[in-house]
């Protein structure tokens, strides 16, 4: 596969790091987007994401510190660089650190949870897609071991070196690496996330259809329970929580 994406002289750019770059990109523009569509306010959203996005890089970064204290005693700068020691606690540790610093900023910002959630689950799951598949692309999560038609070796020397990814054996005797790391982790995510962006889409046509309707009805188990303007059934905080559920 492909670790290294571009060479600069002596300076390396990592596929995966690329790719978690894009990712992160292409769920900010996710968010921005449903934002809009669900009468959210874009800044917040933006403020928010940044919040989560950075407690989490910064967070692994001090796990990784607290964990290997004595080696970075000894080589300060080695907490910087691009490659280092991967424990499989610190990733979800530190996402959680970043969701705890969303919802703590939710909530000082007055923003509805349940809004704002339905409106970050589709980036995420954008986000963790591409970035899985960068994963698969440079070693890193190659998935288990499998004699499928579509398996994978990995014989990049760089692979092993930066993410300790086990390289190919001889054919009789190689275990080749199954691609789950790429078929099933991406799907996990979305999937998960289908109910919330179906709910997503109700709403957003709902607000939009009461941002040009004149007049509505509300409709429960097929009797009119309540009628008037559009614009003020769309602001009553009654119909938006049991209806809409805002």
């Amino acid at each position: 596969m492909h670790p290294r994406l571009f060479q600069f002289g002596h300076i390396a750019i990592p596929t995966y790091g690329a790719l978690t770059g894009l990712a992160l990109i292409a769920a900010l523009a996710a968010a921005m987007h449903f934002a809009r569509r669900l009468v959210l306010d874009p800044n917040k959203i933006w403020n928010l994401s940044l919040i989560g996005i950075l407690t989490t890089l910064i967070g692994a970064r001090l796990l990784v510190i607290v964990a290997h204290f004595s080696v970075f005693r000894e080589h300060p700068f080695w907490i910087l660089g691009l490659t280092g020691l991967h424990d499989h606690w610190i990733a979800p540790v530190s996402v959680l650190l970043g969701v705890a610093a969303a919802i703590l900023y939710a909530l000082a910002e007055g923003l509805p949870l349940l809004r704002v959630m339905d409106c970050l689950a589709p980036a995420a799951a954008l986000a963790v897609a591409i970035n899985r598949i960068g994963a698969f692309v440079a070693g890193i999560d190659f998935g288990a071991p499998a004699r499928l038609p579509w398996s994978v070796v990995y014989t990049s020397r760089i692979a092993a070196l930066w993410y300790r990814t086990p390289l190919g054996l001889p054919p009789v005797t190689a275990l080749q690496r199954h691609v789950a790391g790429l078929a099933e982790r991406p799907l996990q995510v979305p999937l998960l996330a289908a109910p919330a962006l179906r709910r997503l889409e109700l709403r957003a046509e709902l607000l939009e259809a009461l941002e040009v309707a004149e007049r509505a009805y509300v409709l429960d188990h097929g009797r009119i329970v309540r009628q008037g303007e559009a614009a003020a059934l769309r602001d009553d905080p009654q119909i938006q929580e049991t209806y809409m559920g805002l």
